[in-house]
């Protein structure tokens, strides 16, 4: 199959990135056993700094992942970032590299991570960006305020309003069924009349919507299936979005994923990111980055699925206690707690309240 861009090169540069380096895996590192503070764990492409992190940072309440960086949120506000600056330029105000956080930074509630972007959102509702952009993905709007959830993809960004409503910036590239063309809605333009959204999220080229009902919305870019949301999906609490598949974790616990996936690399169906594994249940969270998934469990464990070129779904043996994750390019990441188990998400899904507050499923000590 002949991958085709209505963008142009992007989504070829962004193969050739993908497969590009091709290095010795790294071997997963555990945090240090016995009593500690919650800590972080990676494990995959051993090119990417994001797996040269100290193996225990303090006071860790959320993580994000991107192209070869891993974000920390402490619970004091500040924010821990560990990347590859190589090829990027000297830090400036106007394009800060991804491994230099603003100088500053502080009363941080949520932060997430794209290629080649890092947003943090403060607690005030207001939206920090820095990185290696040249999609506008820097570009935060003048003005933007009340905002209480922030999601980037590949060369857009997502923020929701309190009220219910989203905003966006960044390329946007235009819906593409697979088959006629540019059809409809591009990733930066929603459906008309979306409201009652409480969660976000970004991928390659689409955007998706979790409404307070339990439906999920999408749009933008969909060659491979990745904005036709199924139609019997219902009950939704979670959503996450790849680079060509969707997710949605519903209310009893289990994984609906769609979208084409990454058929035409000639990988196997064992390695595709939109098939579920099979009697996967008891799911609290959900990510998804680039062409693999991470799920985790009531029971503080995590699974993966999708590509593996870089052992990204290779899980560490004995990892337990998990109580957040994250995916990235080629690694994925995991917080580690001290064995209380995670929150199951809660349905209606609650609407973010105003001001944004960190996430209620970890507790600073």
């Amino acid at each position: 199959m002949m991958k085709r861009s209505q963008a142009g090169l992007p989504f070829a540069v962004a193969m050739a990135l993908l497969t590009a380096c091709q290095e010795p895996p790294a071997t997963p590192r555990l945090p240090p056993s016995g009593p500690r503070a919650w800590s972080a764990v990676e494990w995959g492409w051993s090119r990417a700094p994001a797996l040269r992190a100290p193996s225990v940072v303090s006071d860790v309440k959320a993580i994000a992942a991107g192209m070869s960086h891993t974000v920390l949120l402490r619970a004091d506000g500040t924010v821990v970032v560990w990347a590859d600056g190589r090829g990027e330029p000297q830090s400036t105000p106007r394009f800060p590299r991804r491994d230099v956080v603003p100088p500053g930074l502080s009363n941080v509630v949520a932060v997430a991570a794209g290629w080649d972007v890092i947003l943090a959102l403060r607690s005030d509702g207001t939206v920090v960006a820095w990185g290696k952009a040249a999609s506008g993905q820097l570009s935060v709007p003048s003005g933007l305020t009340n905002i209480v959830a922030v999601a980037v993809g590949m060369s857009h960004v997502l923020a929701l309003r309190a009220d219910g409503t989203t905003t966006s910036w960044g390329l946007n590239v235009g819906y593409h069924d697979g088959r006629d063309g540019i059809v409809g809605w591009g990733s930066l333009t929603p459906p008309p009349d979306l409201t009652n959204v409480v969660a976000i999220a970004a991928g390659y080229r689409h955007s998706l919507a979790l409404r307070a009902d339990g439906r999920v919305v999408a749009w933008g870019d969909g060659f491979r299936g990745e904005t036709r949301v199924p139609a019997d999906l219902t009950n939704a609490v979670s959503i996450a979005a790849g680079w060509g598949q969707s997710l949605a974790l519903r209310e009893d616990g289990t994984v609906v994923a769609w979208g084409e996936g990454n058929s035409d690399t000639g990988r196997t169906e064992a390695d595709r990111e939109n098939e579920v594994p099979s009697g996967l249940t008891n799911v609290v969270m959900i990510a998804a980055f680039c062409w693999h998934n991470l799920a985790l469990k009531t029971d503080g464990t995590v699974v993966a699925w999708g590509w593996n070129d870089r052992r990204q779904t290779d899980v560490p043996p004995g990892l337990r206690n998990v109580v957040g994750i994250a995916a990235g390019h080629g690694h994925s990441a995991a917080l580690i707690g001290d064995g209380r188990p995670p929150q199951r998400p809660t349905f209606p899904p609650p609407r973010p309240s105003f001001p944004p507050q960190q996430p209620a499923y970890l507790s600073a000590r």
